[in-house]
Order: structure tokens, then C-alpha cells, then sequence
């Protein structure tokens, strides 16, 4: 990672596009994000019917699933992500001021 953002927290959204699933969770993340993070993250959508092969290499078995690279140690979140307060829980996200 560059310099640049290398503080961020890097998230990664593994979803099958064409799915209303798919548009909601990217919907509340994004909403989630800018709410709550701020300008201190970096989003990655991947869809994984395009590149399979991260969906490989991150061990991805259900989408959307979202996956919390940066700080370590990494953490993940499956299936529904309508609940902004569960997502900050589980990928245990600070909240900017």
C-alpha cells in the first residue's frame, strides 16, 4: 500500500453484481462509511462473478460479504449488512470525530 492511506481502513466488499442484495449492501456501506469513518477509509467492490479469483484468495464463500483488511488482524461480516451498528461492531470500526 502506498504511503497515502496506508493509515485508512482498507475494506473490501465481495458481491455478485445484478443483485438487489448486492445494491443494498454497497447502499449501507457506503452510508455506514461516510457516517461514521469519515475520509479515513478506503472501499474496494468486488464482484466476484469479474474476479473470481480474489474471491479465491480471500477464502470467499457467500456474498456480500465484508472484509475488514486493515488494521490487522483482518474481520469479516456475512450475509446481511442492513445494520449499520453491526457492521461497526463486528469489524470493530472506530467512529471519527
Amino acid at each position: 500500500m502506498s504511503e497515502i492511506g496506508k493509515d485508512k481502513i482498507r475494506l473490501m466488499l465481495f458481491i455478485v453484481s445484478q443483485s438487489k442484495y448486492s445494491e443494498r449492501a454497497i447502499r449501507e456501506i457506503h452510508d455506514v462509511c461516510e457516517n461514521n469513518l469519515k475520509n479515513n477509509y478506503i472501499l474496494q467492490v468486488i464482484d466476484v462473478i469479474e474476479r473470481p479469483e480474489l474471491a479465491e484468495k480471500y477464502r470467499i464463500i457467500a456474498t456480500p460479504t465484508l472484509v475488514r483488511l486493515h488494521p490487522e488482524p483482518p474481520r469479516r461480516l456475512i450475509g446481511d449488512l442492513s445494520d449499520g451498528q453491526k457492521i461497526m461492531e463486528v469489524l470493530k470500526l472506530p467512529v471519527s470525530k
